[in-house]
């Protein structure tokens, strides 16, 4: 949950800071906090509303784990760091006799993203951050992320402060309400959801409006041509080695080479056109 009033950044915005955050780009989170975009772009799909459904649920789960009194967090409460520059939203919090405070991060992890992203000991980074600047903002003294896996049950990552990390955190929270303070704004990476906040920034196309650059600008113009050439020679490359490859296929599954075999696959497009390609290739024993 972001902060309404644009005064601090979030526990889940300051993995943009480190490049990696899947929703927003520090780019973004400049012009929000000039009060210039706003965020909520985010559509709410099914398996999020499930995950809220979810959480209590997880939560009840961990402290069984922990044997600790979990303390789920139903208001959803902003609290803000001690120096006003960060804050976050916890799901829970508990008290551990022996560890002393603690954070309980809950989520529901598809099983697909869970294969792709996590492991049985290691979040995602954007996660991981995530818990530590939780753990900043409460001071705890130690936190975990209690991921629920459909098929494969609750895994427990048990965290404490990384006193690297958070350093490394409190740098770049710095520099960026910096960047806002002295107007200098991030470089853009071009990200979907950046050029849809570009739209959003510049609504208006006056024709009559001269903006004057430096030839680096110019200089990027042409190597956005030699990219776009570059692209289009690449896709009828493409195009060229699949259709020659389809066609010593034949219609078979697979090419044995004096030194590889390839399996072939079939596959149809959105438009209807039925398309085969090499999807696999190893050595001949």
């Amino acid at each position: 949950m972001p902060d309404i009033t644009r005064k601090t950044l979030s526990a889940t915005q300051i993995p943009a800071l480190f490049g990696y955050s899947p929703y927003v780009t520090e780019w973004m989170l400049y012009h929000w906090a000039l009060d210039k975009l706003d965020l909520d772009d985010v559509k709410v799909n099914e398996r999020m509303e499930f995950g809220e459904l979810m959480e209590p649920v997880i939560l009840t789960m961990a402290a069984r784990k922990l044997r600790l009194d979990v303390k789920h967090h139903e208001a959803q409460t902003y609290c803000v760091a001690v120096d006003g520059r960060y804050g976050c939203t916890i799901d829970a919090d508990c008290a551990d006799p022996q560890k002393g405070p603690g954070i309980v991060e809950a989520k529901e992890v598809d099983y697909k993203v869970w294969m792709e992203s996590w492991t049985d000991s290691i979040a995602p980074p954007h996660i991981e951050i995530q818990l530590q600047v939780q753990m900043m903002v409460k001071k705890a003294t130690w936190g975990v992320i209690a991921a629920r896996v459909c098929s494969k049950g609750l895994t427990l990552y048990r965290r404490t402060p990384n006193i690297e990390m958070q350093a490394q955190i409190l740098k770049l929270v710095a520099g960026f309400w910096e960047r806002v303070k002295n107007r200098r704004p991030p470089s853009i990476v071009g990200t979907e959801r950046e050029i849809k906040g570009l739209s959003k920034l510049y609504p208006e196309h006056r024709e009559s409006k001269v903006v004057e650059a430096g030839d680096d600008i110019y200089e990027m113009y042409e190597d956005l041509v030699a990219a776009q050439e570059a692209a289009k020679d690449a896709k009828e490359l493409i195009g060229s080695y699949s259709a020659k490859l389809w066609d010593a296929a034949g219609d078979a599954m697979f090419v044995r080479t004096p030194s590889h075999t390839m399996k072939f696959k079939k596959t149809c497009t959105k438009a209807g056109t039925i398309r085969k390609a090499p999807i696999k290739a190893w050595e001949n024993s």
